[in-house]
């Protein structure tokens, strides 16, 4: 079916109509009936646009979500551009907008460079971000889509126009050409890129089972009306609409083509098309794990390609503590438009500092550019790792400085609050720490200024990026970033990096740095997929006393003799974990107080609550632990649980008012050790996990003891705001 030119000029009218009309600010999606392509949805946007001239139009088609802003700010203030940051530095610059705007973006579902790529949700999420800004703005934002939203958000115009179906495309293609031009032309429908070299073409028939020589397919690519060469000899479709519609045709079933031509590839001659194909295989085969299980093979894949194919490659989400997570988290983490060699130290880093020592040697050495610097140690918490954090720094860090230490060269790291560790400057062995501010050791000097340890680089600082100078000469050399942090010292040769998630200390080549910050937009609001949290596997009860421990220290977890263990608690359970395991000793825990477990301590208290909380008959007698959140905190000697006892005269708008906070002691308990356990990580790190820590502690609560987890209480501890 052709494009109805007439019903094309009645909504070019419409979409003129509202542009003109009185409203202020909206949105109007221009999508196809049912998806229908071919149905001039981009013609009318260009209609529009040169009715408009003053509009602001992009073609989102091949674009990644970061260009898409890149180009609306250049057309909106390009002043503007190299300060921005983020996702929320866009819509302010909406808002600040006065001028009354038109934005036209066409082809958002052809975002992205790969046919198998996470960019189109990501362009929508900045186009949802821009319909945000639009209630403060004087602007109107026409979108081109494939199909409208089930549910357009209020206040959204559409616009469908009728199309051609996939079938009816195909059908097309098809009319009058042999068996085997039309397999090899569902074959090339499996490419990742728009348009692809011969040979690219002979490997997707290959994978596809079907033998074509490579004469044969450029014949076909001279004749065929459905493709196109380009200059460089690169074949393709002239309409993007084709490659789905062939891929619904009968063959080899689509995930076997992208499942072999991934293996083919990973094998195979790093040639470019391959390097930036293989990431959309390996997403549509849904073995993105092998790719970056393999660090010869994903060191050569470029930054954007491996990013565009991984946004799509975890449509369930992406386990913590895989490599997938850990790319979530550095691609989350700004070093964005680098070169080659500057994404590879990253990938390299990331994995020295999860203890993938042999991984991140191979990457480096796998590298096609040679790498601005290696890492050689590292104390930094990679994201993810919920590892309970030991004592060190408490607060940002505020300077870093080559030290000596007993004779020999060391780092010395400082934070706010005045708290101090010093490394070995080799090593990065932990000499002494945490210090107080006023401690003095006797082995700290200051490093002799003709010591070999005396600092080659200077270090201006500002923020996250470091401008590096010789130090003999004051020659500028280049920048050097690292996420997370605004804190570089110099020891020798090498650059200690200090911040929230800890130190590391890296070696630079001076020639290899990039020569300016060369930022561009990195929408850390827009992450690639969605890491999941850890399933809960029972681990934390197997061995309740251990995690009380370890958690609040040995002398800080009581126990009661059992001839001191009250006569009212007769639930055996309970008798034991007061017994063997213990009551740990709490001050302020989100408002929660554990009192110090002795025999006078554990005193009864009488049930008196609002009408609602009454217990039933049988509960009792009860015994005070502590508070929480201001009310009483009982133990119910019949049955062990852990209740919270709204005052009787409480107002009924007092919140939380379920009682129930834990269904047996020892669950509480385990409970409250992960909540202790958990605050300490969010607080003592400030990476770009935060939120993933939050979820992990409610999945493992809720593993724990599903039902209190459930009630208001732990509901209202485990709100962000109170984490602070």
């Amino acid at each position: 079916m052709s494009r109805d030119e007439a019903v094309l000029a009645a909504a070019v009218e419409e979409a003129r109509g509202w542009l003109t009309g009185p409203e202020r600010a909206g949105r109007l999606y221009v999508g196809g009936v049912s998806g229908a392509a071919q149905a001039g949805r981009t013609a009318l946007l260009e209609a529009l646009r040169a009715e408009f001239p003053e509009a602001l139009y992009l073609d989102a088609g091949g674009l990644s979500a970061e260009g898409l802003v890149r180009g609306l700010v250049e057309q909106l203030d390009p002043a503007q551009q190299n300060g921005l940051d983020s996702l929320d530095d866009l819509e302010r610059l909406f808002r600040s907008d006065k001028e009354p705007r038109i934005v036209l973006v066409a082809n958002t579902q052809w975002a992205g460079a790969l046919s198998t790529s996470g960019e189109p949700a990501r362009v929508a999420e900045v186009l949802t971000a821009l319909g945000y800004a639009r209630e403060r703005a004087p602007f109107k934002l026409i979108t081109e889509v494939a199909s409208v939203p089930q549910s357009p958000p209020a206040g959204c115009r559409v616009i469908e126009l009728p199309g051609s179906s996939r079938s009816e495309i195909a059908e097309s293609v098809r009319q009058g050409l042999p068996p085997r031009a039309v397999l090899a032309l569902r074959a090339l429908a499996h490419a990742q890129l728009r348009a692809v070299p011969v040979e690219a073409w002979a490997a997707l028939c290959r994978a596809a089972e079907v033998e074509v020589a490579e004469d044969e397919l450029l014949g076909w690519a001279d004749e065929l009306p459905w493709l196109s060469v380009t200059a460089a000899g690169l074949i393709g479709f002239r309409s993007a609409a084709v490659a789905p519609a062939l891929r619904e045709l009968p063959g080899t079933a689509s995930e076997s083509v992208h499942r072999r031509m991934a293996a083919a590839l990973q094998s195979g001659t790093p040639a470019d098309w391959a390097s930036r194909s293989l990431p959309g295989h390996a997403a549509a085969a849904g073995s993105f794990d092998d790719l970056l299980a393999d660090p010869a093979v994903l060191a050569r894949i470029p930054q954007e390609a491996l990013l565009e194919g991984f946004g799509a490659g975890y449509p369930a989400g992406i386990a913590q503590g895989t490599h997938a997570a850990a790319l979530h988290y550095l691609a989350g983490c700004g070093p964005a438009g680098v070169s080659h060699g500057e994404w590879v130290a990253w990938l390299s880093h990331d994995a020295f500092t999860r203890g993938r020592f042999e991984r991140a040697a191979q990457l480096a050495e796998a590298s096609p550019e040679p790498l601005p610097f290696t890492t050689v140690w590292s104390h930094w918490r990679a994201s993810g790792d919920f590892t309970r954090p030991a004592a060190g720094l408490t607060t940002e860090p505020i300077g870093v400085a080559a030290v000596s230490w007993a004779g020999s060269p060391a780092v010395f790291a400082e934070d706010e609050d005045g708290n101090a560790l010093v490394r070995a400057a080799a090593t990065g062995e932990l000499l002494a720490g945490p210090l107080a501010a006023e401690e003095e050791p006797d082995e700290l000097e200051l490093l002799p200024e003709d010591s070999p340890a005396a600092p080659r680089w200077l270090i201006e600082a500002d923020g996250q990026d470091a401008e590096v100078f010789d130090a003999g000469d004051g020659r500028r050399l280049g920048v050097l970033r690292h996420p997370g942090t605004g804190q570089f010292g110099v020891v020798g040769d090498l650059v200690v990096v200090a911040g929230s998630q800890g130190t590391c200390a890296l070696r630079i080549e001076p020639s290899r740095l990039r020569q300016e910050p060369g930022r561009r937009p990195t929408l850390s609001a827009l992450p690639y997929g969605e890491v999941l949290a850890r399933p809960y596997e029972g681990a934390e009860r197997e061995d309740t006393r251990a995690l009380l421990e370890r958690v609040f220290g040995p002398e800080d977890v009581h126990r009661l003799r059992p001839a001191d263990v009250p006569a009212g608690v007769g639930h055996e359970p309970t008798r034991r974990v007061l017994t063997e395991v213990g009551v740990p000793e709490v001050a302020g825990l989100i408002g929660l107080w554990l009192d110090p477990l002795t025999a006078e301590g554990l005193g009864p208290r009488p049930w008196e609550s609002v009408e609602e909380a009454q217990q039933p008959d049988g509960s009792g007698p009860f015994y005070s632990l502590g508070e929480w959140m201001g009310c009483p905190l009982l133990l119910d000697g019949a049955d062990g649980r852990v209740l919270r006892m709204l005052p009787a005269d409480a107002s009924e708008w007092q919140h939380p008012r379920e009682p129930l906070v834990g269904t047996d002691l020892r669950s509480f308990l385990t409970m409250v050790a992960l909540e202790s356990w958990y605050l300490d990580v969010h607080r003592a790190y400030r990476g770009p996990d935060q939120d993933e820590v939050l979820a992990e502690l409610r999945l493992r609560l809720a593993g724990v003891d599903p039902e209190a987890a459930a009630r208001d209480c732990w509901e209202y501890a485990l709100e962000p705001d109170n984490w602070g």
